[in-house]
């Protein structure tokens, strides 16, 4: 894990996996909640980061995160929601082409998949999932 202090009020956690992220997302709001992080206002996770707002001491505060014991997160059980969704973007040949399927198969390969929200940005309801396969990955797109 690495940190970075980033501003007076803030210490930012980088470490490597989503799966790392998640689990030390948790046990901030565990010691956050036990009243062992001080006055931290906000713990927000991002795809490989948590950032800390209202950090006293951001320093001390990451000497003693670095000491700390994360223990992995146990996959939880939560509710499935099941989201409609309407393949019909103007990516989808691209999308196709690149898994090499027919374009009518891209919907169920995407919709026998279970997803997880690994953390939400940009705008109220945006969430980042995790999940795809490997094999299914692309890079990002140069415009959106």
């Amino acid at each position: 894990m690495r940190a970075l202090v980033v501003g007076r009020e803030a210490l930012l956690l980088e470490v490597d996996s989503a799966g790392e992220v998640a689990a030390l997302h948790a046990e901030l709001l565990r010691r956050r909640d036990a009243g062992e992080l001080g006055a931290v206002r906000e713990v927000v996770p991002a795809a490989r980061t948590v950032l800390l707002d209202g950090v006293r001491e951001p320093g001390a505060l990451a000497a003693r995160i670095a000491r700390w014991e994360v223990p992995p997160l146990a996959e939880a059980e939560g509710p499935l929601v099941t989201v409609p969704v309407r393949y019909d973007g103007p990516d989808l040949a691209e999308v196709a082409r690149a898994w090499g399927v027919a374009e009518g198969e891209v919907a169920g390969l995407v919709g026998g998949i279970e997803f997880r929200v690994a953390f939400c940005g940009f705008a109220p309801g945006f969430g980042y999932l995790t999940g795809l396969p490997e094999r299914l990955w692309l890079p990002r797109r140069a415009t959106p």
